[in-house]
C-alpha cells in the first residue's frame, strides 16, 4: 500500500503535519491504529481512539488530563474543532500534529507515573 503524502489516505486538511520528518510516519500511525483498534484502515476514529493511538507513541500506560487537553488542541488545529469522531485521515493528522508538539506533562507526578 502506498503511504506517501500523495496517497488517497494521506490527510489533506493539514498536509504540512506530514512534511515534518519526526515520528510518527504515516506507516507508523497506521500500524498504531491496527494495534489499538484491531482494524487496518477504519473509515473513522473516535476521539478516545485518537488519544489511545497517540499514547502508544510515548509508551504510556495511562495519561493525565494535560495529555488529553493537548490532543484536543491538536484536533482543533487540524480539524477546526475537537469532535466525537473523525475520518481516518483527519484522526491520523491529529495524532501526527500532537506527536510533533508533545514535550511531556509539566507535572512531576505524571513524569513519575508514566
Amino acid at each position: 500500500m502506498s503511504t506517501s503524502v500523495e496517497s488517497p489516505l494521506a490527510p489533506s486538511i493539514a498536509p504540512d503535519v506530514w512534511a515534518d520528518p519526526r515520528r510518527p510516519s504515516l506507516d507508523q500511525a497506521l500500524d498504531a491504529v491496527f494495534r489499538v483498534i484491531g482494524q487496518r484502515e477504519p473509515d473513522r476514529l473516535t476521539h478516545p481512539q485518537v488519544v489511545a493511538i497517540a499514547r502508544t507513541f510515548f509508551h504510556y500506560t495511562w495519561v493525565c488530563r494535560f495529555f488529553t487537553m493537548q490532543v484536543e488542541d491538536a484536533a482543533e488545529r487540524v480539524n477546526g474543532v475537537c469532535a466525537d469522531d473523525y475520518p481516518l485521515p483527519v484522526g491520523l493528522a491529529i495524532v501526527k500534529d500532537f506527536c510533533n508538539r508533545w514535550n511531556g506533562c509539566p507535572e512531576e507526578a505524571c513524569r513519575r507515573n508514566s
